[in-house]
């Protein structure tokens, strides 16, 4: 089971999968620690938030980040 870590804005889209950084250090930098299941859909919602048939805070509710 890897570290994950998204960074999902209105400006970035970024995953992350075990990175160098300590866990601190990836939320100090405006990421959020998710399970291996959040990561998941949360990739495979990426190409529906390119096409802009999702939003960025959808995606964060779709994988139970946002309430």
């Amino acid at each position: 089971m890897g570290r994950n870590f998204l960074k999902i804005n209105n400006i970035e889209y970024k995953m992350v999968s075990d990175p160098d950084e300590s866990d601190q250090e990836m939320i100090d930098n405006g990421y959020i620690k998710v399970t291996d299941a959040q990561f998941d859909k949360a990739f495979n919602l990426y190409t529906d938030l390119m096409k802009h048939e999702v939003t960025y805070s959808d995606i964060l509710k779709k994988i139970e980040v946002l309430s």
